[in-house]
């Protein structure tokens, strides 16, 4: 996370959803963004970016910027551009599709350890 250098009191945060397609990274940003889920939430074909200001308990604001990738493995080279500074990244996978699971144990964790300068990684199911 990096700091404002005009105001010590805004931070900001870049996360990284990372998965297969169709297991839910954009349903999970816009329950977040705004607090709605789509069952009809159509694929990501190219990375989208989303903002979020929260603030906290002691008045600090964080700026969340939310990157969705696209879990076609076509579209990892540009998904490798996003997380390679993100400050949090998400690797997702739905319980229903082992495929999605396999992915992340053989390709997504190992491939953020070596390319990525994150140091929080975190694995959620839908």
């Amino acid at each position: 996370m990096s700091y404002n250098i005009n105001n010590k009191d805004q931070i900001f945060c870049q996360i990284c959803f990372l998965g297969s397609t169709y297991v839910g990274k954009t349903s999970i940003i816009n329950r977040f963004l705004t607090n709605n889920f789509n069952d009809n939430e159509i694929s990501t074909c190219s990375p989208k970016y989303y903002e979020k200001k929260v603030e906290t308990d002691n008045g600090n604001c964080i700026n969340v910027q939310f990157w969705d990738t696209a879990g076609q493995e076509k579209y990892r080279a540009i998904a490798d551009m996003i997380y390679k500074k993100a400050d949090i990244i998400i690797l997702t996978y739905a319980i229903n599709d082992k495929k999605s699971f396999e992915e992340i144990q053989n390709y997504w964790y190992d491939e953020i350890n070596y390319k990525s300068e994150c140091k929080g990684t975190f694995i959620f199911y839908i």
